[in-house]
Parts: C-alpha cells; structure tokens; sequence
C-alpha cells in the first residue's frame, strides 16, 4: 500500500459513505482515482465498507464475547461452525493458553442466551469450557490502523495515481468494476 492508499482508508475510517468526489478533492486527485483505488482495496482484501448497526437499538439486548477451550485440533471446525451462525459477529483464533477461540454473539435478551449456551454452545466438538463477558456498553468501535501507522510505512516517493502498485490498473480500466 502506498501513502494515497493509506489515505483512502483514513477518509474511509472517517465517514464510510464520503463520495468518491469529496475524497478525490480532499486528497487532490481525480474522483476515478478514488474509486479505482478503493475498488482495488477492497478486491484485494484490504478494507471493507460495511454498516455496522447498533444492537441495543435494534431489539438485541444480549451482546457478549465468548470464550472457548477447546481440545486440540478443533479451533478451526468450530470456528468454521460459528461463522455459519447468523448471531456471531466476529471470530477470533488465538494463542492464548487459556483460551482457543474468542467470538462475539448478539441475541435478543439474556434469558436467550442460557438454551444458546445448553443446546448450541457445549455441544461444539472438543469444547471443555465456555467463558462469557456480556457487554453492557462499547464506548468505542473503530479501527484507526491508518492514523497508527509508524513512520517506517511511508513510502520514499509519492503515490502514482495514474496506475495501482497491485494490479497495473491505470485510466483505462473498467469503471464498471470500480
């Protein structure tokens, strides 16, 4: 990634729904180059652009990290399990002693959660024990990865905007794919 990219990723942190016109002025470069660039970002793996909704609002008043210890072997398939399940927002492999899988659950109020845990959660292959952190408030949900880079990710020179460093994508590409 070069420092345009970076950049790109920054408005983005800012305002995910910033216009390709606004990002392009504020940067100072061409709305297409924007919008190649994110095309491009998102194409490689780089970023995604979701709503990320808030739970309480919407009726779901259980929001809880889980934790499983699991027996060796099984972090993978259950996580493959737990990311069928349309309640998991997010999974974590770690490496933890103590624990071999983290993943966030949101479900309508707490008394949905003790047949989640009886029914679905210990019957998770090689699951030893089952820990649970509801979350009462989060007071804070970004990831600011652009303005916590060190100054060893700049590049030597300045980004090219005429063509992508990953793909050799320049003005001529599709617009329909950007």
């Amino acid at each position: 990634m070069d420092n345009l990219d970076w950049q790109i990723v920054e408005a983005l942190q800012q305002d995910g729904r910033r216009s390709y016109r606004q990002m392009g002025r504020d940067l100072g470069v061409s709305p297409g180059t924007v919008r190649l660039r994110t095309r491009q970002l998102i194409d490689d793996g780089y970023l995604r652009v979701i709503g990320v909704p808030t739970a309480r609002l919407l009726g779901r008043q259980f929001q809880a990290t889980i934790a499983l210890k699991l027996e060796p072997g099984h972090a993978r398939a259950v996580a493959e399990l737990l990311a069928e399940r349309p309640e998991v927002g997010w999974i974590g492999l770690t490496t933890s002693s103590r624990y071999d899988v983290l993943f966030e659950v949101i479900l309508d109020d707490s008394r949905a959660f003790g047949p989640y845990r009886e029914e679905f959660l210990a019957g998770l292959p090689g699951c030893r024990d089952i820990e649970v952190f509801e979350i009462w408030d989060v007071p804070k949900f970004s990831y600011d990865l652009a303005q916590a880079r060190s100054a060893d990710d700049e590049p030597t020179s300045a980004p090219s905007t005429s063509r992508s460093p990953r793909t050799g994508a320049g003005a001529d590409a599709d617009p329909s794919t950007a």
